[in-house]
């Protein structure tokens, strides 16, 4: 018997349950007596099933007996063996994979970034402002003044890419100072060379966006040498 198909067959939650016949059985108890991933596999699947039981038992007595008495079905056992390696499976993978890996791009996010940082200008027929992100900012930083005259209680600037969709988006308090600009950080990976639109719209709490503003540019991507 191949590994493989003991896996796909979930021949060990079967062996540890009783429900293999008898040729199952002797030809899965001469493969994982020669493969230790399967012989762990029964001693997890054993374990669970036994704490199972010894919880059914002690729940037994009670107005709810009736209800934890069906756990002695097989069907049920199998399910809950199969959710507690699962659980021990993401379990493993968290804490040995994926936090560690968020761990470190939440202190290179932490870490001083490197990105470049642009004044946008309002959209003029016949102009277009060209920028550049060199290689290694993570970061492409704009800046967009406000109409004169506009008051409004927040503000929200939209990035769109040439096919119109908003690639980075924020919402944004009034300025502290009047001529103050209005900032908007899009991350490195949101973006492609192409043409895009800022748009600078009010909101608020309960209001529609009303545009106030487009800027328009053309961004060039420089890659890093390998």
């Amino acid at each position: 018997m191949e590994h493989q198909e003991a896996v796909e067959r979930g021949l060990a939650e079967r062996y540890v349950l009783g429900d293999l016949s008898d040729p199952e059985r002797e030809a899965f108890e001469e493969h994982f007596f020669d493969c230790p991933e399967c012989a762990r596999e029964v001693r997890l699947c054993a374990e669970v099933l036994a704490n199972v039981r010894a919880l059914v038992r002690e729940r037994e007595s009670g107005p709810r007996g009736w209800m934890v008495r069906v756990l002695h079905s097989p069907a049920l056992a199998r399910a809950a063996i199969a959710a507690s390696v699962v659980l021990l499976a993401l379990t493993f993978y968290l804490g040995r994979v994926r936090l560690p890996a968020l761990e470190r791009e939440l202190a290179e996010l932490r870490a001083p970034q490197p990105y470049a940082a642009y004044f946008v200008r309002p959209v003029v027929r016949g102009e277009e402002q060209r920028l550049t992100l060199p290689a290694g900012a993570r970061f492409l930083g704009l800046a967009a003044d406000l109409p004169p005259g506009a008051a409004y209680p927040a503000y929200r600037l939209d990035l769109r890419d040439d096919g119109g969709k908003t690639v980075a988006s924020v919402l944004v308090p009034p300025p502290s100072e009047p001529a103050a600009p209005l900032h908007l950080l899009a991350p490195r990976s949101a973006l492609r060379s192409g043409r895009y639109t800022l748009v600078l719209s009010a909101a608020g709490p309960g209001r529609a966006p009303i545009e106030l503003a487009r800027f328009q540019f053309m961004l060039e991507i420089k890659e890093e040498s390998r």
